[in-house]
């Protein structure tokens, strides 16, 4: 029960205890004063017969004794009349009924007024002539104090309804109000939200505890935001370049590795901005960190969101003081190039506004990298799925594969040196020993998707995620697709369904698939949201119908955002979580950290957990990265939101997460433990 019911209730018993008492009073005193009524009306009606009475009894007159007791003694007021004569021997006696129709039998039980007896003697000097007897009647006196009795009801509940308009009034404005705006405000802390101080109420005890209240709230809120500005300072300084605010070479480093997988796919962009070398040689460090920093901009606008390419890039950094590397998921070659011709116009247009006497030329080189491409025979197999795909002729001799993060550079390397050799400074190469290498273009990988979900083809696994002791947290859903005895994994056709904008329709099917498959499972699956999916307005319609007639999976199914989102679309991304708390759902933050944006967007959502970028479980024994890996554990921690680390491939990594306090795991090295 709150505290206004208590309050209410309590002083709404003591409220009617005290009406109660005043009419136990006044109904007490009405009836004492109804029985001396009573008495004396009795012993006056008596004396003023006594006399008269005796006159008539000593002559005899029985005519006149009679029409004297019923002149004198009315029935309305008493019960009994008996007039003993001694001689001659004589009584008369009358009875009178008792009539009180409008007096329940309960009130006549629950009140009791007495009958009243007074007998005197009738004497003529000293001889006794006989004895008159008058019982009172209680009918009357009852009828009357039923009567009072109504009206201080009747008087007592108007009070009481009045009494308890202005009780809840009064404690709706001194107490009620207050409580709430507190307890409102208490919750939304509790959420990490905090909203304007409260008003101070008027009650002494109150604006104490209000008072109390608002200086916690800001402290609190200024810890928090403290603690996020420190994972911000302490995640830049370990991963982005100051003068460009770009990622810095560690954090390039880290990016390329996972690049390495087998099942990635796309190219590399490395630019040189020969000015910038030229500017630091002749000593011209302002005018040169000037210029990296417009292009810095530059190459930010270009994988922003808002860039008409967005959907190709990944992630762009500062490789050296005048060497920027873009690592793209486009793994057309000619998508590549022109992309490359694009970069290197808009860099040397930004170099003449910013520097228009320093010398140099940008210069790309771009190195493709293909995932599990299908051969060349494979390729011109006549399959409607492939046909008409098209072909790009590398501006190099074949190159085999790059085994390591150095190998890749070196390429990188050679494709700039070829490219200042070329006339429009870019140039191409690939890591496929063909030089005319079959490629797939992102209209393709649309229609291989669609088949795949037409025809039931598409394949899924589960990864699990789990505690430090080794318990199960979730399960995360994977997709794979199967084509000509070959299967080709989500992180190759994505990136073209991302690019041509089509990633709705094969989320949807993912997630009708795993809830589907959550009808013979136990455990929690968490399913990705594609950035676009997420600013799509059908899908909220779409998403909003499934969840509704699936109110059984809110148990099961998470929806995994990515981080990116959160930072570049808030108004989609707090719609959609919006839309997921109503059904009483659950979702996850992907690639926490990754974005060199404020982490503050964190305490205005209520994520179920947050999975670190794969870059902070890395290279665990670099200072600055722990430091930073620590400070964004700290943030979701004091938020109370879970942090799970990703691809964690061995047990040295799992000893120093869980050390750091990281309080869920993914990866090679989890589920080698629990096969």
């Amino acid at each position: 029960m709150t505290l206004y019911n208590r309050l209410f209730l309590w002083l709404l018993v003591l409220f009617v205890l005290l009406l109660a008492g005043i009419f136990y009073s006044q109904l007490n005193t009405t009836r004492s004063f109804l029985i001396e009524q009573q008495s004396a009306e009795l012993d006056n009606a008596i004396q003023a017969i006594g006399l008269p009475l005796s006159h008539y009894v000593k002559s005899g007159d029985t005519v006149a004794m009679e029409a004297a007791i019923n002149v004198v003694f009315d029935g309305s007021y008493y019960q009994q009349i008996t007039l003993d004569i001694f001689d001659p021997a004589y009584q008369i006696t009358r009875r009178y009924p008792a009539t009180t129709d409008r007096v329940p039998a309960f009130f006549e039980q629950w009140v009791d007024i007495p009958t009243q007896t007074r007998t005197t003697t009738l004497t003529s000097g000293w001889l006794q002539l006989g004895t008159l007897s008058v019982t009172t009647q209680p009918a009357m006196a009852y009828d009357k104090l039923w009567q009072s009795s109504l009206t201080l009801l009747s008087t007592f509940v108007g009070c009481l309804l009045i009494g308890l308009i202005l009780l809840n009034i009064l404690l709706n404005r001194l107490v009620k109000r207050p409580l709430a705006q507190l307890e409102r405000n208490a919750q939304g802390i509790a959420n990490n939200h905090f909203g304007a101080p409260l008003t101070p109420p008027a009650t002494r005890e109150l604006h104490a505890v209000v008072t109390a209240f608002n200086h916690m709230a800001q402290q609190l809120e200024a810890h928090q935001t403290q603690q996020a500005q420190e994972a911000d300072v302490l995640r830049k300084r370990a991963y982005q370049d100051p003068e460009s605010g770009l990622g810095n070479r560690r954090w390039l480093l880290l990016q390329l590795e996972a690049w390495l997988e087998p099942d990635t796919q796309g190219g590399l962009i490395l630019l040189k901005a020969s000015a910038i070398q030229h500017l630091r040689q002749a000593n011209q460090y302002e005018l040169a960190a000037q210029l990296t920093g417009a292009f810095g901009q530059a190459l930010t606008q270009a994988v922003s969101p808002h860039s008409t390419q967005h959907a190709t890039a990944n992630s762009v950094g500062r490789l050296s003081h005048y060497e920027f590397l873009l690592i793209i998921t486009e793994a057309e070659p000619q998508a590549l190039s022109a992309r490359a011709r694009t970069l290197v116009a808009d860099l040397t247009a930004v170099q003449l506004a910013h520097a228009p006497d320093a010398e140099g030329h940008v210069t790309a080189g771009v190195v493709v990298k293909n995932a599990q491409t299908p051969a060349a025979s494979d390729s011109l197999t006549v399959d409607p799925l492939t046909a008409g795909s098209s072909t790009t002729r590398f501006s190099t001799t074949n190159t085999l594969p790059p085994s390591s993060v150095p190998q890749l550079l070196a390429q990188c390397d050679n494709a700039l040196a070829l490219a200042q050799q070329h006339s429009d400074h870019v140039a191409v190469i690939g890591n496929d020993v063909h030089l005319e290498q079959h490629q797939w273009g992102k209209q393709q990988w649309l229609e291989l998707c669609q088949h795949a979900i037409d025809n039931h083809t598409m394949d899924v696994h589960y990864q699990t995620a789990y505690t430090p002791s080794g318990q199960p947290l979730h399960q995360e859903l994977f997709t794979r697709l199967h084509r000509q005895g070959k299967t080709y994994h989500a992180s190759q056709f994505l990136p073209a369904l991302e690019a041509l904008g089509e990633t709705t329709f094969f989320d949807c099917y993912v997630i009708a698939l795993a809830g589907g498959a959550l009808s013979n499972l136990s455990a929690f699956v968490a399913v990705n949201i594609a950035n676009h999916t997420l600013q799509a307005g059908g899908f909220l319609q779409w998403l909003d119908v499934y969840l509704s007639q699936h109110p059984t999976l809110s148990q099961q199914l998470i929806f995994e955002l990515p981080e990116s989102a959160f930072i570049h679309a808030p108004k989609a991304v707090q719609a959609l979580c919006q839309l997921i708390d109503k059904h009483q759902f659950t979702y996850g933050i992907d690639h926490y950290g990754a974005h060199f944006n404020s982490v503050s967007y964190l305490r205005h959502y209520h994520p179920r957990y947050v999975k670190l970028d794969f870059a902070y479980t890395r290279r665990l024994d670099d200072d600055a990265q722990k430091d930073a890996l620590l400070a964004l554990i700290r943030n979701a921690k004091h938020l109370g939101i879970m942090t799970i680390a990703t691809r964690v491939e061995t047990h040295v990594q799992r000893q120093t997460l869980s050390a750091l306090g990281v309080e869920g795991m993914q990866g090679f090295a989890m589920e080698t433990t629990h096969d």
